[in-house]
């Protein structure tokens, strides 16, 4: 997965990519500091949603960009 993290006056975007290459905010408010690589994967890996039992066997993100593909 990779991230970008954009900060500015006290605010900051996390995007992160999945592999199948959808991009979706995992984070937009407060200024997260100065996170590294490592650091920023792990905040964008803990607000992936649940998959709820008889549901799709990983968890979905909605994207920046809606697609048919991803259901």
């Amino acid at each position: 997965m990779a991230t970008v993290l954009l900060r500015r006056a006290g605010v900051a975007v996390l995007l992160a990519t999945d592999d199948d290459g959808s991009t979706a905010v995992v984070h937009w408010g407060a200024d997260l500091g100065d996170l590294d690589a490592d650091e920023q994967a792990t905040v964008a890996a803990m607000t992936l949603p649940p998959a709820p039992h008889s549901a799709l066997d990983r968890p979905v993100r909605v994207g920046l960009v809606p697609g048919g593909a991803r259901g």
